[in-house]
């Protein structure tokens, strides 16, 4: 009779003790944060027939990766089982230039993310469009307004030349790189190169270079692309790299060839006369076509011996002081991007400031690849820029920008001074 009581006794303990509780743990379950995305999902190491989505969770989690050509219904799914908290799910099987709708699912909490991305083009007489992008760094919102009208002219993917993070990036400043440029790089993927300021391991975290490697190529339809290291790596001639490149140059067949990379051969404060002496000579011995760089913060162009070398690193970092070289075609100090359509005949370059005006442009024809048309009548007052043309050279300023002693340095020049547009 009495463990009979203890019995009732102790169910009835039981079932008060869970009504008093189970408010208070259903509402902590409630209250505790879901899984969520600390860095939403980006596209990387694309080919034409592959691409990796990537993200990173507040937690481990699993996951389910959705895709589908734009055009088709049906959705093909691929299941992430194993629980971490950074994911990169490759996903392989796909056709050729071809635009595709994919959904990244969270299991544990649900938090989804929907996005598109191109495969790359195979062949010579596609038409492919892609932005270029440098030293984005540590100002964030000038990067989010660049990053956000880069998108908006829907590349096929986009090239970054170094300098990422600020100070070799901790955990937040990549989740912050990623994050401001997500509406590029969540329907872009992104081909990077390291910069000066990228000696981390976390950049080999973040990015799945092919072999391994801090240098690596790829192509997308008439174009085969070269990416250099110019800080980590050796790059004289008989170094690995060097080696590397110079094979991988000789034997590409597509008609066009641009090598990107952080430090530039012709710039302004950073220019790197060990790169210039290393490498130019071999640009123009296996014929590349365009050099892209980034390293200074601002737009140059330069034309030496044919090759057009563009300083692209106005992706974000405080602007520098422009200098301008013998070289020099054109010079501005703005925070900008480019954007580039090339076909198995042309390459068509536009650079594209902060407030979405051209700066400059100019297009390649294979036929004539030696010399690329300027045209003379493109002037921007309200910002600071130089223009060379021959046979002289017209410089074009805002007033007091520069003190005219700097200009002893140059013979035939004018100086004309504007407050708007001529």
């Amino acid at each position: 009779m009495n463990n009979i009581k203890f019995r009732k006794l102790a169910i009835g303990l039981s079932i008060i003790i869970y009504l008093i509780f189970w408010p208070l743990s259903e509402l902590n379950a409630e209250n505790s944060p879901k899984i969520h995305f600390t860095i939403d999902p980006y596209l990387q190491n694309a080919s034409q027939n592959s691409i990796a989505i990537c993200w990173k969770g507040s937690n481990e989690h699993t996951a389910l990766v959705r895709y589908n050509l734009i055009q088709l219904s049906s959705v093909i799914e691929k299941k992430i089982n194993e629980s971490n908290q950074f994911h990169c799910a490759n996903i392989t099987g796909l056709h050729p230039q071809n635009e595709y709708r994919y959904e990244v699912i969270l299991n544990e909490s649900g938090y989804n993310y929907v996005g598109t991305f191109k495969t790359l083009a195979d062949s010579d007489s596609s038409k492919i469009f892609f932005n270029v992008i440098g030293d984005t760094r540590d100002d964030l919102e000038t990067y989010k307004k660049i990053a956000d009208l880069a998108s908006s002219t829907k590349p096929d993917f986009v090239l970054h030349l170094g300098d990422l993070t600020e100070n070799e990036g901790t955990l937040k400043d990549w989740e912050d790189f990623f994050n401001a440029g997500k509406s590029l790089l969540s329907q872009a993927p992104i081909f990077p190169v390291l910069g000066n300021h990228d000696e981390s391991d976390k950049y080999f975290d973040f990015f799945n270079i092919p072999n391994n490697k801090t240098w690596y190529s790829f192509n997308s339809g008439p174009v085969h692309f070269a990416a250099v290291d110019t800080y980590f790596s050796a790059y004289a001639p008989g170094s690995p790299q060097y080696e590397w490149l110079e094979k991988d140059l000789l034997s590409t067949k597509k008609p066009w060839k641009i090598v990107f990379m952080h430090a530039p051969p012709y710039g302004s404060a950073g220019t790197t006369i060990e790169v210039r002496d290393a490498l130019c000579p071999l640009f123009e011995k296996v014929g590349v076509h365009l050099v892209l760089s980034g390293h200074d913060h601002l737009y140059q162009r330069s034309i030496v011996n044919g090759i057009n070398y563009v300083v692209s690193g106005g992706g974000g970092s405080a602007l520098a002081n422009p200098i301008p070289g013998a070289e020099t075609v054109a010079l501005v100090k703005k925070h900008h991007f480019l954007k580039i359509e090339a076909t198995e005949k042309t390459i068509q370059l536009s650079a594209i400031d902060i407030e979405g005006k051209e700066i400059d442009s100019f297009r390649l024809n294979l036929s004539s690849p030696q010399t690329p048309s300027i045209s003379p009548k493109y002037y921007l007052c309200e910002s600071f820029i130089y223009k060379f043309y021959s046979p002289g050279i017209d410089i074009r300023i805002l007033p007091d920008s520069i003190k005219l002693p700097f200009f002893t340095l140059f013979k035939n020049f004018t100086i004309k001074y504007c407050s708007s547009k001529n």
